[in-house]
């Protein structure tokens, strides 16, 4: 949990506060921790540096914090990133540590070393810039091979994270999307918003190698902003701006 520029780690299992990261000057945008609980990357905005401006309004340049969730001891940073980058996510193995643009986003997904920092790859997503809920979601799949992200809302590309290739696109996609989420398997894509015009704000089930849409359904009041698979693949949960969770069973005949 992230508040008033500081990092608050929690027990779960007591739902007790543990301890904290101080010093976090300007904000903290996202956070991100590895599957294996071990490393924990914050953004935060470094409101003492200028990037430039933009439309009379000055943009200030981000930071991304890498800890020792154990120790909280900082292990890199990574400072004058451009502005447009608010998101990261951990690969499944903890190696990689991706950073995804915000709404307002550049073409760009940057790949670190977790461990050291170092930038190893740039995926160019050839998006246009000026659209204005470009970069919505993004996960690695399973394996870690493959990242998806959700680009103008209605599109989920699919990349090779070894190579920064485009794999495929997931382009029959009837709504406005805001998350997604990979089954254990890998072999279903779960994605949340609007899904249709028919049934808003819901969630629907996309084989992943083919595209094809499995199941849909519609149970929110608002939009869905978050989808998760439970460990088995027999539930997935989405989580809404009407104020609710819901928990979903997936129907036996759309399971892999």
């Amino acid at each position: 949990m992230a508040q008033d520029n500081q990092i608050g780690l929690w027990d779960v299992t007591t739902q007790k506060e543990t301890r904290q990261l101080h010093g976090l000057d300007g904000g903290v945008l996202s956070l991100a921790g590895s599957a294996n609980e071990n490393i924990l990357a914050s953004i935060n905005i470094d409101r003492n540096s200028i990037f430039g401006t933009a439309s009379c309004v000055t943009m200030h340049p981000h930071t991304v914090r890498v800890y020792n969730a154990a120790t909280c001891r900082e292990m890199w940073k990574v400072a004058g990133l451009d502005p447009t980058f608010k998101r990261a996510a951990f690969s499944p193995d903890g190696k990689l540590l991706a950073l995804m643009p915000g709404p307002d986003c550049r073409t760009t997904i940057k790949l670190l070393d977790a461990s050291t920092g170092k930038e190893l790859r740039t995926i160019r997503t050839g998006k246009r810039e000026e659209y204005s809920d470009s970069c919505s979601a993004f996960t690695f799949s399973p394996t870690g091979k493959t990242l998806a992200s959700v680009f103008e809302a209605r599109e989920v590309d699919f990349w090779d994270v070894a190579s920064g290739r485009k794999l495929r696109n997931l382009f029959n996609v009837n709504g406005h999307l805001r998350s997604i989420a990979f089954s254990s398997s890998g072999n279903e894509l779960a994605v949340g918003g609007i899904i249709s015009h028919s049934e808003p704000f819901g969630v629907a089930l996309y084989e992943t190698a083919s595209g094809r849409r499995l199941w849909q359904a519609a149970g929110h009041a608002a939009m869905v902003n978050c989808v998760a698979f439970s460990p088995s693949g027999k539930y997935f949960a989405t989580a809404s701006d009407d104020g609710t969770a819901l928990i979903w069973v997936l129907p036996p005949e759309v399971r892999r």
